[in-house]
């Protein structure tokens, strides 16, 4: 009769340590699993793009700072030119001044 029916719904059969489950349930949980694994996916993905976000973003900042390193260097390139140029400058003028000097002592 239907007391003594095999359908186990809802029910477990327990075969040495390992519980099986009816068909039905066992499609529940592998489909539980499925949906679980796309939302992993998904969250995989957008921190994916996070990351690619913040990858682009360093880089850009990387390629400003090698520009404004660079534009520094040519800056302190032309000061230190400037500098020397002054400086021989200087160093003519006092030559100059120390001739023109000793000139007028043996002129006088």
């Amino acid at each position: 009769g239907a007391s003594t029916s095999q359908d186990t719904t809802g029910d477990t059969i327990v075969a040495g340590s390992t519980a099986l489950l009816h068909p039905r349930e066992e499609a529940d949980r592998i489909r539980a699993e499925a949906v679980k694994r796309q939302e992993m996916m998904a969250d995989l993905e957008h921190q994916k793009q996070e990351q690619l976000q913040l990858m682009q973003q360093l880089e850009q900042q990387r390629r400003q700072l090698l520009e404004q390193l660079e534009q520094e260097r040519a800056a302190h390139e032309q000061r230190q030119q400037f500098l020397e140029r002054n400086i021989l400058q200087h160093q003519k003028e006092s030559e100059t001044s120390a001739v023109i000097g000793q000139k007028q002592e043996n002129q006088d």
